[in-house]
């Protein structure tokens, strides 16, 4: 992380990893699986799931899609 990005962000990141890995799971795959869903690498699906990097809107467009959510699903409680 930057030293200049506040930790709000990480914070938010890591909500947005959690809301990710909670419907994964829901959906009985594994992060192998849904990368392949997704056609993204699985170190850039670890990588969405901690927050330890800033996931594009193009990795999380195809996450949805391989969750089968709307794109703001990833981005809000329910």
């Amino acid at each position: 992380m930057p030293p200049d990005e506040p930790a709000w962000v990480l914070d938010l990141r890591r909500q947005v990893g959690r809301r990710i890995r909670d419907l994964r799971t829901a959906r009985g795959l594994s992060q192998l699986s849904l990368a392949h869903l997704a056609d993204i690498s699985r170190h850039t699906m670890y990588r969405a799931e901690t927050g330890s990097h800033a996931a594009s809107i193009d990795v999380c467009i195809k996450l949805a899609a391989a969750l089968e959510v709307p794109l703001d699903r990833l981005f809000r409680d329910d």
